[in-house]
């Protein structure tokens, strides 16, 4: 889903489910849901929780970087 991928990307940069979900015109929880569906599809675990703190796995840091390259060349194609 590139939804999810995008909400991943957000999450990422942020390091706040709540920052992502300000960002992104969503809501906390379905922010939640976007990662933990991503995380059951790549059956790895994409960010350590520590409290209201986000710190990415060594797997969210290569998955992002494979990423982070193809969803800039999506968001030129669309503009």
């Amino acid at each position: 889903n590139l939804n999810s991928l995008v909400v991943f990307s957000c999450v990422y940069r942020s390091a706040s489910m709540t920052l992502a979900a300000k960002e992104l015109g969503m809501t906390q929880p379905g922010v939640t849901q976007h990662i933990k569906n991503l995380e059951n599809l790549l059956n790895v675990e994409l960010f350590h929780r520590l409290g209201k703190k986000l710190i990415p796995t060594k797997e969210a840091e290569t998955f992002h970087q494979g990423l982070s390259e193809n969803l800039n060349s999506i968001e030129t194609l669309l503009v």
